[in-house]
């Protein structure tokens, strides 16, 4: 009974002499399937949802309108699905452009990025950011860490231009004197600290 079972259940087709197996549709099926999920999976993946950055007018204007950008080629985005969305994206001191100026900038996409790269961009924000990298000051209780981290991330946003290695020198410099200990800051300098992390490491 086994062997006849099994004989019911394939198929064949007589070739002459021999007897070949037939093929089985529902194979072909299953494979035209997986092929149909593969493709579909890897279409969803090229089609992943980046969420917008948000702006608040402290971080980098020109690292937002690059990852804004990103998502609007992802997306494909219209002219005024840009606008929408770089609007949705302004929150804190960014936000408040939108009520300092009228409609004819705010409403304009062109209008609204010109006024917030004039306002936040280039070398107005540059410039910001070096006058509180210099009168940066360890606060009460505040780690050197926490020190050390902040320093770098001003000395980033002061000197967007300047190579890594010149950076790090004038980064060691700003955190020993935002240190706020002179004796401190002096023996600090006299083990000569290549960079930010051998200053802190020192401290």
């Amino acid at each position: 009974m086994p062997s006849s079972s099994r004989k019911k259940s394939q198929r064949q087709v007589p070739n002459g002499d021999k007897v070949v197996p037939a093929t089985s549709s529902d194979d072909s099926s299953s494979e035209s399937e997986n092929d149909e999920s593969g493709r579909t999976s890897i279409e969803s993946r090229s089609k992943h949802v980046l969420k917008p950055p948000k702006f608040d007018g402290k971080t980098s204007f020109e690292t937002f309108w690059a990852q804004l950008q990103n998502c609007a080629t992802n997306h494909q985005w219209t002219r005024a699905q840009k606008l929408v969305f770089l609007k949705n994206s302004l929150e804190k001191d960014a936000a408040n452009v939108l009520w300092d100026y009228g409609t004819e900038v705010t409403d304009s996409f062109s209008g609204l990025t010109k006024t917030l790269r004039m306002r936040f961009g280039g070398a107005s924000f540059a410039d910001k950011h070096i006058i509180e990298l210099k009168n940066r000051r360890r606060t009460k209780g505040e780690t050197l860490k926490a020190l050390h981290s902040d320093v770098r991330r001003l000395a980033a946003l002061a000197f967007p231009d300047m190579d890594q290695k010149n950076r790090e020198v004038v980064s060691c410099d700003y955190f020993i004197d935002a240190l706020d200990d002179p004796d401190f800051g002096l023996k600090i300098r006299e083990k000569q600290p290549a960079d930010l992390d051998s200053a802190l490491r020192i401290a």
